[in-house]
């Protein structure tokens, strides 16, 4: 049996992608729940303000069926209309147009990181569970009681 060296293993100092290989995020046909933080972890969303900035622009997209906006991140919840969707445009647009309304409306720069966190959903994963997950966040945090005591948070699956 063949083992790795010590140093193939290593991950630290290389750097790797945080996509899946063989995934094309331009033309995803599967559920998808991405997580955006703010740049530095900020509690930036702890103002209203600010959040509803980002709620507004969550609320345009058509392909996301749940959003929670938490004080130093975002979950969207991401489900294919017809063919496909264009993950890394919708962030892309997402990231841009939130980051230049918050400047022009109250000076606000350096909103988001890089990157972001993401996990297609697999066959045994519920879109509702996963849905109802994401609401819950605040409760989890101990911010509200019940999820639709929580302000910046949205789903098609779930009313108030």
């Amino acid at each position: 049996m063949k083992f790795m060296e010590k140093e193939e293993y290593k991950t630290f100092g290389k750097s790797r992608s945080v996509r899946l290989k063989g995934i094309d995020y331009t033309c995803m046909r599967y559920p998808i729940h991405i997580i955006i933080s703010t740049k530095g972890k900020k509690q930036i969303f702890r103002n209203n303000d600010y959040a509803k900035v980002v709620g507004d622009e969550l609320s345009k997209l058509r392909c996301a069926v749940t959003w929670c906006i938490m004080y130093d991140h975002v979950h969207i919840l991401l489900c294919p209309e017809g063919d496909f969707i264009d993950v890394l445009n919708i962030i892309r647009c997402l990231k841009g147009r939130t980051s230049a309304k918050l400047y022009k409306e109250f000076g606000l720069s350096g909103v988001w990181q890089k990157s972001f966190y993401d996990h297609i959903l697999r066959r045994d994963e519920d879109i509702e569970t996963i849905s109802l997950y994401i609401l819950n966040n605040p409760v989890r945090k101990k911010i509200v009681d019940n999820w639709y005591d929580y302000d910046n948070s949205w789903s098609k699956y779930y009313e108030r």
